[in-house]
């Protein structure tokens, strides 16, 4: 019984390392005060069109780059950008809860003017 406890943990242990994921989750904390990791993750993850959650993570990073533009308009169109490709990820993989916090983390630690706070889109299905 031991045997298989520890070869069950071990197994969990190998799919945490093996998660692709994990850099972007890492990176998402530090990228709101990190320009140059901000923009290399963006860049990274535009690489991976096929794959709607790295296209859900784009889209945060990219709402995040908005710290590090000048222009306010520069600024609100990189939230937009960013904001309809989290949103479009979250629709095309509903049951993935892991955008859903990405999405949360962002509304609230956003300015309330944005109209992002409470924003839930409507999913299908």
């Amino acid at each position: 019984m031991r045997i298989l406890l520890l070869l069950m943990l071990l197994q969990s242990v190998q799919l945490v390392a093996n998660d692709k994921y994990q850099v972007y989750r890492k990176n998402l904390a530090i990228a709101p005060n990190d320009t140059a990791l901000c923009f290399r993750m963006i860049e990274e993850l535009a690489k991976q069109k096929n794959d709607d959650k790295a296209m859900g993570y784009w889209g945060a990073y990219t709402m995040i780059s908005a710290n590090h533009v000048f222009s306010p308009i520069q600024k609100l169109q990189s939230f937009n950008k960013g904001k309809d490709a989290l949103e479009k990820a979250i629709v095309q993989i509903p049951k993935d809860v892991e955008l859903r916090y990405v999405r949360y983390a962002i509304q609230i630690s956003i300015p309330k003017f944005l109209g992002y706070k409470n924003y839930k889109q409507i999913e299908n299905g």
